[in-house]
C-alpha cells in the first residue's frame, strides 16, 4: 500500500515567538525527534523538502564568532571568567622585642655572638646589600645571635656635647639606617629582634641581631 506523501517540514509557528516575530530554534532532542517523525516521510508533489539540517535548528549549535569588545564586557561582568589574580605571600612577622632572659644575659655580656659584620668603611649603598647577604647567609647556617658593628661616629666636642658636630657627616650614618633597614621586610624574614651591644662587643656602635629560626 502507497504511503500517503507528507510535509516534513516543521510545523508552522512551532515554538515561542522572539519579539522579532521570528520562530524560536528547536532543542537538539526536538531536532532529533522530528527527524525520527519524518525519515520515511514523502514529499507533496510539486513541493520541495523544507526540513532544515539539524545542526542549524539547534539553539545549542555551533559556536558564533563574538566580536572582542562583546567578550571584554562579559569577562567584567562575570569575574570568574578572568584570570586569577596570584595571591600575594604574606608579610613577614614585625620585629620583638627579646625574651627577658636572653636581653638580660646580652646586657651582661654573656653570649657570644655566633658571627659577626663590619660595616666601618661602607656607604650606605654599599652597606645595606652587605647586610642583607649577612643575615640571610648567617640564617641559612643555623646561627641565632650574630654582631652588626656600625661605629659610633664622632663623639662631639665635650663643651657642646656629643650631639654638636662641625661637619654633620662626621655622625655614624650607618648607626642612624641600620635599625631602619632592620625594620623593613626584606630584613624582618631572618631578623626577629635586635638591641644595642655590650660595651666589650662595640657598646652603641654595634648591635646584637636575633636570627630566626629557619623554616
Amino acid at each position: 500500500m502507497a504511503r500517503k506523501p507528507t510535509d516534513s517540514s516543521p510545523p508552522t509557528g512551532y515554538g515561542r515567538k522572539s519579539p522579532k516575530n521570528r520562530q524560536r530554534t528547536l532543542t537538539r532532542d526536538e531536532a532529533q525527534l522530528w527527524r525520527k517523525v519524518t525519515a520515511d516521510a514523502i514529499p507533496r508533489p510539486g513541493r520541495k523538502e523544507t526540513m532544515p539540517d539539524p545542526a542549524d535548528m539547534l539553539e545549542d549549535g555551533p559556536e558564533k564568532n563574538v566580536p572582542a569588545s562583546k567578550q571584554v564586557r562579559a569577562i567584567r561582568a562575570n569575574p570568574s571568567l578572568s584570570t586569577p589574580r596570584p595571591k600575594r605571600p604574606p608579610a613577614p612577622p614585625p620585629l620583638n622585642a627579646l625574651d627577658n632572659r636572653t636581653a638580660k644575659r646580652l646586657v651582661r655580656g654573656q653570649l657570644t655572638p655566633e658571627a659577626r659584620l663590619d660595616l666601618h668603611g661602607m656607604t650606605r649603598h654599599s652597606a645595606e646589600p652587605a647586610l642583607l647577604r649577612f643575615v640571610t647567609d648567617a640564617r641559612a647556617q643555623g646561627r641565632k645571635l650574630v654582631l652588626v658593628i656600625t661605629g659610633k661616629g664622632s663623639q662631639g666636642h665635650l663643651l657642646h656635647g656629643r650631639d654638636f658636630h662641625a661637619d654633620p657627616h662626621q655622625r655614624s650614618v650607618l648607626r642612624e639606617e641600620v635599625p631602619r633597614w632592620l625594620g623593613e621586610p626584606q630584613f624582618r624574614t631572618h631578623v626577629a629582634g635586635f638591641q644595642p651591644a655590650h660595651p666589650k662587643h662595640g657598646g652603641g656602635g654595634a648591635l646584637y641581631l636575633w636570627l630566626r629560626r629557619r623554616s
